[in-house]
């Protein structure tokens, strides 16, 4: 399994246009989804977009490629151990994921490579933090 996910601040306008051709809206508002980070796979143009969540809300995941949305999923989170390196256990729960019907012949690659960014997104970002993470999720629908 390839780790080659680089956590990305936002910190030029060629990283925000790059963002904004994904055109994602926000699912807790009508307008467009925003976010000041995305966990990025140069080599093989894959971007990882958590667009918010936590609390009472389900957390709205997004796995893209160059071309566009790869994978929806929505689902909670859960966090244990000490926040010492290599001490949180992450658990994710995913409620619900859907593909693209065009993409339906790659599905269980998708979900590979969406279980994949979750491992290497670690504690919210931080794989130096989290010891493990585990990844529950239903197959996805077509959308």
């Amino acid at each position: 399994m390839s780790m080659a996910y680089v956590l990305e601040e936002f910190t030029s306008p060629q990283q925000q246009a790059e963002f904004a051709q994904l055109n994602l809206a926000s699912p807790f508002t009508s307008g467009p989804a925003v976010v000041r980070a995305w966990l990025v796979d140069r080599e093989r143009g894959l971007y990882f977009i958590n667009l918010g969540g936590g609390g009472e809300r389900a957390y709205s995941l997004v796995l893209a490629d160059r071309n566009g949305v790869l994978l929806r999923a929505q689902g909670e989170r859960r966090a244990t151990g000490q926040f010492v390196p290599k001490g949180v256990d992450e658990n994710w729960s995913i409620s619900s994921a859907s593909i693209p019907k065009d993409l339906a012949s790659r599905a269980k690659g998708i979900v590979s490579l969406f279980r994949e960014a979750l491992q290497a997104y670690g504690t919210l970002g931080d794989a130096s933090v989290a010891r493990s993470v585990t990844v529950t999720m239903p197959n996805p629908k077509l959308d």
